[in-house]
């Protein structure tokens, strides 16, 4: 991929997008207690094949982790991962920021995959770099809402109706 892919893909990023239609989230139907969405989105009000706004949220269980990813041509743009229930170690690409090589990132500690920080293609999920965020995201509307503004989306994203149980099997 040229340096001209990577500039088109940043230019998605930085241009106002409107999600196209109402978002709502819906249950799976597995076993993995999850929401989720997928919203097409618009760039300057024309509708653009292949650029989405995608959702996963606890439904229930003991936390309310949330992901919300942005991706064009399925290539992840932004993604933030609100209390998540796995730790992340970032790897040490070559291409990151130097100053993210081997950050540590505990479970339940919310973070940010800009793509400044992953500005690559081929992209591969798998080395992904996380950062912290400079915002205290004290629920999932408030996480929704910081989600949005970074990806610079406009639009309604409701909150999951997440249920908290203590995660007993019944």
């Amino acid at each position: 991929m040229t340096e001209a892919s990577l500039c088109k893909l940043d230019a998605i990023l930085f241009t106002p997008k409107q999600i196209s239609g109402k978002v709502g989230w819906s249950n799976e139907d597995r076993p993995s207690s999850a929401f989720s969405f997928s919203a097409p989105l618009r760039l300057n009000d024309e509708p653009l094949n292949g650029l989405k706004l995608h959702g996963r949220a606890a439904s229930d269980g003991p936390v309310g982790w949330l992901s919300l990813t942005l991706t064009a041509e399925e290539i992840p743009l932004e993604r933030l991962s609100y209390l998540p229930h796995n730790p992340h170690t970032n790897k040490a690409p070559e291409w990151a920021p130097q100053n993210l090589h081997r950050q540590y990132f505990a479970a339940r500690i919310s973070r940010r995959y800009a793509w400044g920080n992953n500005r690559v293609l081929p992209h591969d999920k798998r080395r992904e770099m996380a950062s912290s965020i400079d915002e205290n995201l004290v629920d999932a509307a408030q996480a929704i809402r910081y989600a949005l503004k970074v990806m610079n989306i406009q639009g309604v994203v409701p909150e999951p109706e997440f249920q908290p149980t203590l995660g007993f099997a019944v």
